[in-house]
């Protein structure tokens, strides 16, 4: 099980997707969390934190939660820089 996976099943939500993007020089971690209800920042904080990013050096920016009018579930995003200097 991966570090995804492990979290989907330790918070109860029905899908995180952790991915790294950027050019090396602004690398970022982008985190989206689909679940029944929206969840916390607090919540959101953790689950980054448990993936080894804590928002004391990466940050912790442009937390959203969207609601699919289709599914009914929420989609909750942010991202968080890949380095720490």
């Amino acid at each position: 099980m991966n570090n995804a996976e492990s979290l989907k099943v330790l918070y109860d939500v029905s899908n995180i997707e952790i991915y790294k993007d950027g050019n090396g020089v602004s690398d970022r971690v982008s985190f989206e969390v689909t679940s029944h209800a929206p969840i916390k920042e607090e919540l959101a904080i953790d689950i980054q934190i448990q993936a080894g990013y804590h928002p004391g050096g990466y940050g912790f920016l442009q937390f959203h939660t969207s609601r699919c009018p289709v599914t009914f579930r929420y989609r909750t995003t942010w991202f968080c820089w890949a380095n720490c200097d």
